[in-house]
């Protein structure tokens, strides 16, 4: 396999981890500033879980939020958040971050699964899947961001000690194409 192809798988797979243990997390109703699986999650810290969960960051309690806080603030803390691990983007891929506007910054997130279809935490309906440019997210604006950069995860945060490697996954030449 040349070094391209093997790349490719391993982009793919990484993306498929974040997608597979953001769909754990489906039908989680929607809690305020926690992150108990099938318990209560907030769309902010459901990125956090399971960007995590993947190995992409270490886990971390973000600063007290209040649930309102980008009707009455134009500091824009949410995407701050965000950005302290990914780069923004033009085009979604799966396993990308979607943070909408809402109020006066942004301050809603999701993870695209393939866009516009997406999954995040909604108030009042937990952790679903949805489209990104429908219902209340239509007209709004949105920005994209992933923790992949030309394929590879963000080296300076790699090299801040905020980024684990996934291991590749071991392959049984007897077992080719049977899926775990």
């Amino acid at each position: 396999m040349n070094q391209s192809v093997a790349w490719v798988s391993e982009c793919v797979t990484q993306r498929q981890a974040i997608i597979t243990e953001a769909m754990t997390w489906l039908r989680t109703p929607w809690q305020h500033a926690v992150a108990v699986k099938h318990a209560g999650v907030d769309c902010g810290r459901l990125l956090i879980e399971v960007y995590a969960n993947c190995g992409f960051i270490e886990r971390y309690t973000p600063d007290t939020y209040p649930q309102d806080f980008a009707v009455h603030s134009s500091d824009e803390r949410f995407l701050r958040n965000i950005e302290r691990y990914t780069h923004e983007v033009i085009t979604p891929l799966a396993g990308d971050i979607a943070v909408w506007k809402y109020g006066r910054c942004f301050s809603h997130a999701a993870i695209v699964i393939e866009w516009p279809t997406i999954i995040h935490a909604k108030i009042d309906e937990g952790v679903l899947l949805d489209l990104g440019d429908q219902g209340d997210l239509a007209g709004r604006a949105v920005r994209f961001y992933s923790v992949f950069e030309s394929g590879v995860i963000k080296e300076s945060k790699a090299r801040l000690g905020l980024l684990k490697k996934i291991p590749k996954p071991v392959l049984d030449s007897d077992h080719l194409g049977e899926v775990a």
